[in-house]
Order: structure tokens, then C-alpha cells, then sequence
């Protein structure tokens, strides 16, 4: 196989190659990645493998089909049915420098070569050639078919060495932040975080730069005074290690940050650069009581899950369309001098406020008057793909994108770690932000007016997000289940989110699902969502500290089969419920069901899907409404209240009155029973034995409202279990050993 289309002569090429099963007998498979040429005169990296998943790593030159080999080292042991990653590099031409790499494809790239070599031969392979690769097998036994995925081929001027490259020198950021927002109907909430207001940032800019103008040209050679056009093109031209600069203005592009490593993308100081999926739209002709504009031929796909082509589910309440908002998946956006429109599904619906895209007959129907009015359009899909690991993103707006579902984000990442700083993502049709990859850091991110969520992520392991803002995200209301929100993280591992605020977002706040493991979740405020304000979802192991949960519609804290959770020290007021503790059927030794982390041994021991030493302590609870201020459940029938929670302790519960909310506690008493609930806090304490240190008030709320606890019960904390080091450590705005009931001061 050929790569015709792209002839490459300073490459980085890599392949991913599945064997279904080892070869047999005494065969061996040779697998061939070359660059540079064809099959016979190229440049490769060539891995032999035998029938045990031994293999070898040759780089070789062939010349008109013959070979010479250069080096050949041991490579890694092979599975079947398990990818690895194949890569070449050939840079220079007197001579050729050339490198080959083979590792487990999904994890991390080695920092080494596996081999090295320099080719100054008369016979070095010097003119441009396309990348392929080739597949034998030793004449005795067999080789099955071999899956070949995400051939990516890129120029670079970096020869492959395992000398380290020097780390781009630092630059320090000192911006100046934009005034802090306030939400008027919470008070007391924290909304310090997120981006700073693309314009206020302020970050050196490296002599070495290459320059992005709106009057730039992707034929200038990128400096100051000869700025390129598109952010795409500066990528590329920047190199390893470089460095992108953006002049303020509106740029509608679809990014490719280029497979470069340490790439840094950023704004010019003090200028404020959006990244825009609209246009306007002009031609508008008046038809009866709408206005049409011809020619439309702009079309997106509308899939309503993550598989393209797909239709919804049909488990009742597991669907994602909304009967009430059909359109939701629909990408098409519309506005009228900044306003948005609402998209309706035929001619006849359209009126003032709405919009149809009208495909058969190429028309954009309109319900208000565009005349002497800025009517825009969105017209892009992707805003960015970000396909350069250990880069940096930061001072950036994005915004109004048609992103499908099954794209995953308007800006997206599956290399390892991205970092993105002072980056806002709002007003795209449906996911702002995908993390696909390990190690990513998110840094004072705003997530705004999404469609469907604000930020997804998924084999995320060691995501930390740090002041993080997501706001009014499913404005186009999706149901909260299966995705939708403020923050959702699949099949990810070591997960830190701090310092953060999810505001009202219609559906769940932060939601950690399907074998997320070992999450720490402090100092955060979510208020305001049309769910639950933080799920726990069959999972394993999370710390959640010093949070408030505030007038959120579902449950303030959903533990749902999990085990391990630390739940300490949150303010967790005004919710549709309190803190709800919960098992089902669902069981991680059931391997058909979704939701397993394929990376791990099946069944995963450490995520079991089992609720079980849950520790509740310290935690201020308030509820004037709803069933429970503590429900602890196992619908199942399988574990009793007992074996799902190990502790709780050192508890202020509230409750407006003896019958609000209805019970003090639901509880699973014993197994094979359903739950019971018990209407008196004597009652809840005599049944379980639990809460002995705890408080019950009924009548007067104990906050303010600020959410703080009033003078009359601070003092109350002498009552409250010490921080333990654990908590501390998570937690440092905790100090260990000290007595402090419900979230501290914000």
C-alpha cells in the first residue's frame, strides 16, 4: 500500500498495525514502513515477528529492491489482536539521518529511537517520495490478514536523534484578568474561574515566532513584518518546539495544530483573537411572511449519538433527543445582529426568532426581517485538532462551530500532554472541548453556551483541570442521559479537577462515568444545573472535598455504583435531593455491558461497579424539599446500608421541617429487603448506628446566604471529625487535623 498522494522528502511517518493472530508454525511476519519512494528505493523501518510476539527492529535502505540493512535491535514482545505503532524519519539529504520507533499503539510515544542511523552512500535515497507499506510472510506456515490504522505522514526539519532537544525556553504570563463575572440569583458562589476575556492576555513573544495576520499570506515566510495567513500553515512552518503567534482579529479556519511536538499556539498581547465558525450571510429575498437566501449548499451531519449514521436509542430514558427538542442534534446555527435563532424542522414552523435549512430545494429559510440587520451562519464544522503532544494552546476565543455529535468536540485532542490556558469555547452546536489523551491540562478554560456539553474526555488519564468555567451548556437540550452538561469523563484514570465552577448547565454538573478511577474533586462550586450537581458512576476511588452544591434540580451528590468515595467537608444546599448513595444491577463481572476500560484486565478489580466503603463526614446538608437529606439504597437487593457505607460522621443535616424533605434518611436495612425510609433522625441513628457525632436542626436554615454556616452553628465544629491527611492532601485549603463543618469560606 501507497500513500500516492503525498511524496514527502524531511518526513516523520507512523502506522498502526494490528496482527489478528501470530504467525504459525515457523513463519515470520515482516511488516515494512517506508518512506521516500516505493516498496523497491525508499527508506524503512521494518519489524519481523515470530510465532511467540518476539520481534526485531531493522532500519534499512532499499535501492531498486535491494536491501541494506543499517541496524537491527530487539523489539518490543507483540500480542495478538493488540496494536503497535510503526514510525520512520528521514531528514537531510547529504546525508540522510534516519530513525525507527516501534511501541504498544494507545500509549505513550518512547522519548529514544529504537535504532539510529546515517546514510551518506552514493546510493542514499535523496528525491521526495510518498510513504506505504508492505506485508510478507516467511514461505513456511501462514500469516492472517493485518489491520493497518491512522497512517500519518508529516514533514519535519528535526533529525532523529536520542540526544534531547533542548525545552523551549520559558515565558512567564502575566495577564491581566477580566472583571469576575457574578450570577446574581446564587450568591455566594465563586466565579473566578475560567479564561481571562481574549484581549486581556499578555504573553512574551519568542524572537523565533512565526506570525498569523488577517493580511498575512500563507506564501510570506511567517515573521512579524511578513505575517502567514492561516494558524494551520504557521504550524507546520513552526516546528518542533515553536512557537505561533496570532494577531488579534476573527479567523474563519479549521485548525490543524500540526504533529509537531511542543508546539505553542498564542495570542498576541493585548489582542484578542477568535477562532469563528460563522459568516455573514447576504441575498436574502422576501417569500410571503419568510425571506429566503438561494444557493445554500451548506450541509452538516446530524447523527444524534456518537456513532455517525446512527439513530437514537430506544431504552426508554436512555435516548439522547428530547421529544420536546427535536432539533437538538441538528449543527445548523443562525444569528440576527447576535442574536440566536432556534432551528425548526420544516418551512411551515418557520417565524420570527427561527430558521429551516431547506436541503432538497438549496435554501436557508428565515423568520425575522434581515434587512439592515447582520445576519451570520455557521459554516464550519471543526475549530481545532490538535494532533501535536506536550503543546500548549492559550489566549484564544472559539466559537460558533456546527460540530456534529460523533465529531466529539469543536476543539479536540488524542495526543498526550496538551495543555490549554485562557482558551473560551462558546455558542458551538454541540461539544465544546474532547480530550482523548493522557496527560492533559486544562488552565483557566471557559466553556460557554455549548449545544450538548461543555467538555467530554475520555481515556483521559491524568486530566487535571484547574479553574475551569462551564456555563449554560445542552442549550440545545439534549437529555441529560446518556451525555449532556457541564463536564462528563469516560474510562479515564488519576483525574484532578480543582478551583473549578459548573453553573447552570442544562443537565449534570461534573459526571465521572463508566470505570473512571481515582478522582480527586476539591474547592469546587456547582449550582444552578438541571441535574445533579456531581455523579459518581461506576466507578472507583474519589476524593470530593471543600465543594458546595447549590440549587441544583437533581441530587446535590450521586454516588452510583462506586466504591471508595471520600465525600468530606461540602456544602451541599438547596438541591432536588441530598446526598444519594446508591446500587443497581449493573456489576463489572458482566462483560456485556457498556462501560469497561478494555486497557485494563476484564473484569478490572479495582473498578468493580460496587458501592462500598463510602465515607460521608463533615458535610453540611440542607433541604426545605424533596424525599431524603441522605439516601442510602441498593436496588439490587444484594448489600445492605451497612456494607455500602462504612462512615458517617461529624454531620450538620437540615431539614425546614419535621416532613421536609419527607425522611431524614432513606437506607437499605438488609439484604434481600428493599429500602426504608425513616422519617426521625432517632429512628435513622437507632437503625444504623451511624451519625452518633452528628446534628439534625429543623426549622431555620443554619447558612446565610452566602452559604456560609451562621454564628449560631460555626461553632458547632468542635463536633466535626478532624481532616485527615488524605483529606488535607487533596484538599490543602483543608489544614489536617483541624474541625471545620461544610465547605470553606469562598
Amino acid at each position: 500500500m501507497t500513500l500516492n498522494s503525498v511524496k514527502a522528502l524531511d518526513a516523520v511517518s507512523r502506522i498502526d498495525v494490528t496482527l489478528p493472530t501470530l504467525p504459525s508454525g515457523s513463519s515470520r511476519a515482516y511488516i515494512r514502513h517506508f518512506l521516500r519512494g516505493t516498496s523497491a528505493t525508499s527508506y524503512a523501518t521494518m519489524v519481523m515477528v515470530g510465532p511467540d510476539g518476539s520481534s526485531s527492529v531493522i532500519l534499512e535502505r532499499l535501492r531498486n529492491g535491494a536491501e541494506t540493512k543499517f541496524s537491527e535491535v530487539p523489539g518490543p514482545k507483540l500480542t495478538a489482536g493488540k496494536a503497535f505503532s510503526l514510525q520512520i524519519s528521514a531528514v537531510g539529504t547529504n546525508p540522510v539521518r534516519l530513525g525507527a520507533k516501534v511501541w504498544a499503539a494507545g500509549t505513550s510515544e518512547p522519548s529514544t529511537w529504537s535504532a539510529l542511523a546515517t546514510d551518506a552512500a552514493a546510493e542514499r535515497v535523496t528525491a521526495a517520495g510518498p510513504a506505504g507499506v508492505t506485508l510478507y510472510a516467511s514461505k513456511s506456515g501462514s500469516v492472517t490478514p493485518v489491520r493497518f490504522d491512522n497512517l500519518l505522514t508529516a514533514s519535519t526539519t528535526t533529525a532523529p536523534s536520542n540526544t534531547p532537544a533542548p525545552s523551549p525556553t520559558p515565558t512567564t504570563s502575566t495577564p491581566t484578568p477580566s472583571p469576575t463575572p457574578v450570577l446574581t440569583d446564587y450568591p455566594g458562589q465563586r466565579l473566578q474561574a475560567g479564561a481571562i476575556a481574549p484581549g486581556n492576555q499578555s504573553y512574551s513573544v519568542p524572537a523565533t515566532a512565526k506570525f498569523v495576520a488577517t493580511t498575512g499570506s500563507d506564501a510570506n515566510t511567517g515573521t512579524q513584518a511578513s505575517p502567514l495567513r492561516t494558524i494551520s500553515a504557521a504550524t507546520k512552518a513552526a516546528g518542533a518546539g515553536g512557537t505561533v503567534v496570532v494577531r488579534g482579529g476573527v479567523y474563519h479556519e479549521q485548525v490543524l495544530i500540526y504533529p509537531h511536538d511542543r508546539l505553542t499556539v498564542e495570542a498576541y498581547p493585548g489582542e484578542a483573537v477568535w477562532l469563528d465558525g460563522s459568516e455573514p450571510v447576504s441575498g436574502w429575498a422576501k417569500s410571503g411572511s419568510v425571506w429566503v437566501r438561494s444557493g445554500w449548499t451548506t450541509s452538516f451531519d446530524a447523527s444524534p449519538t456518537y456513532t455517525k449514521g446512527a439513530p437514537d436509542g430506544t431504552t426508554a430514558s436512555w435516548q439522547w433527543i428530547n421529544p420536546k427538542y427535536p432539533m437538538a442534534s441538528h449543527p445548523d446555527q443562525m444569528w440576527v445582529d447576535g442574536a440566536a435563532l432556534t432551528q425548526v424542522a420544516s418551512r411551515d414552523a418557520v417565524t420570527t426568532g427561527t430558521f429551516y435549512v431547506d436541503e432538497s430545494a438549496d435554501q436557508l429559510v428565515l423568520g425575522s426581517d434581515p434587512t439592515g440587520r447582520k445576519v451570520e451562519a455557521s459554516t464550519l464544522a471543526e475549530a481545532m485538532s490538535i494532533r501535536s503532544k506536550d503543546s500548549l494552546i492559550r489566549g484564544i476565543g472559539v466559537r460558533r462551530y456546527a460540530t456534529s455529535v460523533p465529531m466529539m468536540g469543536t476543539v479536540s485532542t488524542y495526543f498526550t500532554g496538551v495543555t490549554l490556558e485562557n482558551v473560551t469555547i462558546a455558542d458551538n452546536a454541540t461539544t465544546g472541548l474532547f480530550i482523548g489523551a493522557a496527560d492533559a491540562t486544562l488552565r483557566n478554560v471557559t466553556v460557554r453556551n455549548n449545544g450538548l456539553m461543555g467538555i467530554g474526555g475520555n481515556k483521559a488519564d491524568g486530566l487535571t483541570a484547574r479553574s475551569v468555567l462551564s456555563v449554560g451548556n445542552n442549550s440545545q437540550h439534549f437529555n441529560n442521559a446518556p451525555v449532556s452538561g457541564a463536564f462528563k469523563i469516560t474510562t479515564s484514570r488519576n483525574v484532578t479537577v480543582t478551583d473549578s465552577a459548573f453553573i447552570n448547565n442544562s443537565g449534570h454538573g461534573p459526571w465521572f462515568d463508566e470505570s473512571v478511577y481515582n478522582v480527586t474533586f476539591t474547592h469546587n462550586d456547582a449550582t444552578g444545573n438541571l441535574g445533579k450537581g456531581l455523579v459518581f458512576e461506576l466507578s472507583d476511588r474519589i476524593i470530593a472535598a471543600d465543594n458546595t452544591f447549590i440549587h441544583n434540580a437533581d441530587d446535590g451528590v450521586a454516588i452510583m455504583n462506586s466504591g471508595n468515595a471520600t465525600i468530606w467537608n461540602n456544602t451541599i444546599a438547596g438541591n432536588g435531593g441530598g446526598i444519594d448513595i446508591t446500587e443497581d444491577s449493573r456489576r463489572a463481572s458482566d462483560l456485556s455491558l457498556p462501560g469497561h476500560d478494555k486497557r485494563q484486565p476484564l473484569p478490572d478489580p479495582t473498578v468493580p461497579w460496587i458501592v462500598t466503603n463510602v465515607s460521608v463526614a463533615n458535610n453540611v446538608v440542607s433541604q426545605s424539599a424533596g424525599e431524603y437529606l441522605l439516601r442510602v439504597a441498593d436496588w439490587s437487593r444484594e448489600f445492605t446500608g451497612g456494607q455500602m457505607v462504612s462512615q458517617s460522621e461529624g454531620n450538620l443535616f437540615h431539614r425546614a421541617s419535621a416532613t421536609a424533605p419527607t425522611y431524614v434518611t432513606v437506607w437499605s436495612p438488609q439484604a434481600g429487603a428493599g429500602s426504608k425510609g425513616y422519617p426521625t433522625w432517632d429512628a435513622y441513628r437507632a437503625a444504623t448506628g451511624l451519625d452518633a457525632s452528628s446534628l439534625l436542626v429543623t426549622g431555620t436554615s443554619p447558612l446565610t446566604s452566602a452559604y456560609q454556616l451562621n454564628s449560631q452553628y460555626a461553632s458547632r465544629a468542635s463536633s466535626s471529625l478532624p481532616v485527615t491527611a488524605q483529606v488535607a492532601a487533596a484538599a490543602p485549603r483543608l489544614a489536617q487535623g483541624s474541625r471545620i463543618l461544610g465547605a470553606g469560606a469562598r
